[in-house]
């Protein structure tokens, strides 16, 4: 089962934290997708979940999204001006999976 996620609309570029290895993948924000291990193939990153129905299982792994705040691209406002209080980031995830 291929599995991607992308990370657009978002404004500094970061990192995404895959599977229960946190396996460092770079986002750019510019929607490219980047490749989760299927758990037929990669079991040992995924929690096997019982989903009540019989011989139908859910799979769960961990997906976490970096925004480096550091960045000089984080560090100004869409004016060119520095920030004043604080500094937040957000993004948008899109899972999509596909089997056959």
């Amino acid at each position: 089962m291929p599995l991607a996620v992308t990370a657009s609309r978002c404004l500094s570029p970061g990192n995404v934290l895959l599977g229960k290895s946190q396996t460092l993948k770079a986002h750019n924000c510019k929607g490219e997708a980047l490749s989760i291990p299927a758990p037929a193939t990669h079991a040992e990153e995924w929690d096997k979940i019982s989903s009540g129905v019989t011989d139908m299982w859910l799979w769960k792994t961990p997906l976490v999204l970096q925004f480096v705040m550091n960045n000089p691209v984080s560090k100004t406002t869409y004016d060119g001006n520095t920030w004043f209080g604080e500094v937040t980031a957000q993004g948008r995830i899109d899972v999509s999976a596909s089997w056959n």
